[in-house]
């Protein structure tokens, strides 16, 4: 069904124009044409054709530039220009943004403390109460299944909490460290709260000393035992500083080795190689 006649050529057609070349042709006969003279070719801007704009446009550039990404000499059309090319600045502005980004300070999680909804006790569990007993208790059910030490973390005894971990430890006498016997991860004592959740005792253990959670903080072995628990033998530092420790230590541990394998060779039998390591240094073989 043709209801429209072709503009340009006058042909019936379904649309305004029966092709795209009619519309072309009809489009450029009637935009005016390039002021240069002897040119009839459709204006592009400023009243020129694109070969013609171009021209003009590279007639623009008066001024000489050395580009700030690539070093080359260019000719700019502005003065406060500082690139020779589009390539050039947006490659600029992506290396500004990733040193941006590298040195942007990490974020840090801050903990969000919570008012249980049955003890009025604050904590940080992602729930409405702080703990398995309070939950039982709100329900109206016996907490008497579930283990003294678990009932004792999740109800926040820290007393009785320090005498449940004392009691799975065995005490050196010649450090004084609590040496956990229990489940062991990654070398450090990890104590089974419930199905799933793993708590690392030693961080129990200084959360019971200070009366607190530690939240971001982390605990440090002074001892430089890991399986210690004893609360004189930890302290509260930030992750920061505790890593910062930890390879210090471990420099100083290699450093002992050095030493060590040196006085080996110069006289095997010295007392000092034969005697225990003191304080937590490890023998490094």
């Amino acid at each position: 069904m043709t209801n429209h006649i072709c503009a340009h050529c006058a042909t019936p057609c379904q649309r305004k124009y029966c092709s795209r070349s009619c519309s072309y042709q009809y489009r450029k006969a009637r935009q005016d044409a390039c002021t240069k003279d002897g040119c009839d070719k459709p204006q592009h801007a400023r009243r020129l054709c694109g070969p013609h704009y171009a021209d003009w446009h590279r007639s623009q550039r008066k001024y000489t530039i050395t580009c700030a990404h690539c070093g080359s000499t260019a000719q700019v059309a502005r003065k406060n220009e500082r690139h020779c090319s589009r390539k050039c600045g947006s490659t600029t502005a992506s290396l500004a943004a990733a040193e941006a980004m590298r040195h942007r300070p990490p974020k840090v999680k801050r903990e969000s403390f919570k008012q249980c909804a049955w003890c009025n006790v604050l904590h940080t569990e992602s729930g409405k109460m702080c703990s398995t007993e309070c939950v039982a208790a709100a329900r109206g059910k016996s907490t008497s299944k579930l283990g003294p030490l678990r009932v004792a973390y999740e109800s926040r005894d820290y007393s009785r909490l320090t005498m449940e971990i004392k009691k799975r430890t065995s005490e050196d006498e010649d450090r004084g460290c609590w040496v956990w016997v229990g489940r062991i991860k990654r070398g450090y004592a990890v104590m089974q709260i419930g199905d799933k959740k793993q708590v690392p005792v030693h961080r129990a253990m200084l959360e019971a000393k200070l009366g607190m959670p530690l939240g971001e903080q982390a605990a440090h072995h002074m001892c430089g035992n890991s399986l210690c628990v004893n609360p004189e033998h930890l302290q509260q530092v930030t992750c920061r500083e505790n890593v910062a420790e930890m390879l210090a230590r471990t420099d100083y541990t290699r450093r002992i080795g050095h030493l060590e394998r040196a006085l080996a060779a110069l006289d095997p039998d010295h007392p000092l190689l034969h005697e225990a390591p003191l304080g937590g240094v490890i023998r490094v073989a």
